[in-house]
């Protein structure tokens, strides 16, 4: 269901923004005869039908997450289905709902609920984990109040799930699949200025790389660590929690040491007074890209800061001694 403010409206999705069809929406406050409604609505309603053709006639009726985008919220993909790899299970502790964090083969991640206390015998609760493959029916997009675009799966004869046959073979490849989408999402969110969302799905892309176990001289994991860490610590800085931008540029350099990091930790620094700490991090930032002007600047920018409170300090005690 929308929010009972939005239930007049017909809600698109397009590259994960929302995007107003309601038939007033195009003309803000300005009322519209019944007939203008009834145009708009069969206008958007022929969209779809299009739309849905289209996933049936070229795709063979299998769809993306994408695609159930471009249909709209609430609207079904008739005669389609949409095929999805689990990620891993979440909030199992809910009586009415199970929340499971999947990938469809496109590698968008997102999140289903589901809400059928008995699905049997159409499918099995304990058949859904990690690996697993599940296919549905006239799968359509659902909103969220904390603003995610999922599934909201009410009837279990439009489910059937595959159990994972070995995951142990496979286990690692998956998770490394899993860990690159997951950070992908996060990036998104980032852009779109959702920090809690953005650090859920990085820390979700670094649980997953727990069980990545590359080859020697593979370095994809590590690098995808440490690009994770950086984007963590640029998550917190925006959220001005120090500490954490600190201990994720820490984690960072643990794997690999870069000017990238020592910026950020001495921003972080700089914006818990830490000056001489945070000195010492933009110059050695600067050994890395001494070339850099925003290194540049921030090093200027805090020795003037340490500077001025020196005299400051000289001021202050030479007063106090020199009565």
């Amino acid at each position: 269901f929308l929010p009972r403010k939005y239930s007049h409206r017909i809600w698109c999705v397009s590259d994960k923004h929302y995007r107003n069809c309601s038939p007033m929406a195009e003309q803000g406050d300005k009322k519209v005869s019944d007939a203008e409604k009834e145009e708009k609505q069969k206008e958007e309603a022929e969209r779809r039908a299009k739309l849905i053709s289209t996933y049936q006639t070229e795709k063979g009726g299998k769809v993306t997450f994408a695609d159930l985008d471009e249909l709209g919220l609430e609207r079904a993909a008739d005669k389609c289905t949409l095929t999805v790899t689990v990620m891993e299970k979440l909030m199992n502790h809910w009586p009415q709902s199970k929340q499971v964090r999947v990938i469809d083969s496109a590698d968008d991640p997102r999140s289903i609920f589901f809400y059928p206390d008995d699905p049997s015998p159409h499918f099995k609760y304990d058949d859904i984990a990690e690996g697993a493959t599940i296919v549905f029916k006239q799968p359509k997009a659902h909103f969220f109040m904390d603003g995610q675009i999922g599934m909201r799966i009410e009837e279990a004869e439009l489910v059937s799930v595959t159990p994972a046959e070995d995951c142990k073979k496979t286990r690692s490849t998956h998770c490394l699949r899993f860990a690159q989408a997951e950070k992908a999402h996060g990036t998104q969110f980032f852009k779109d200025d959702k920090m809690d969302h953005a650090i859920d799905r990085y820390a979700s892309a670094i649980k997953h790389l727990d069980n990545v176990h590359p080859p020697e001289g593979d370095n994809t994991k590590q690098d995808l660590l440490h690009a994770l860490y950086l984007n963590l610590a640029a998550c917190f800085l925006k959220q001005k929690k120090w500490d954490m931008v600190i201990k994720n540029c820490q984690r960072s350099n643990d794997i690999k040491v870069t000017a990238k990091a020592y910026f950020r930790m001495g921003q972080a620094q700089e914006g818990n007074h830490e000056l001489e700490r945070s000195l010492e991090s933009f110059t050695e930032a600067g050994k890395l890209e001494p070339n850099d002007a925003f290194v540049k600047k921030a090093i200027k920018r805090v020795q003037a800061e340490l500077d001025a409170r020196s005299k400051t300090e000289a001021k202050l005690w030479g007063g106090m001694f020199g009565k």
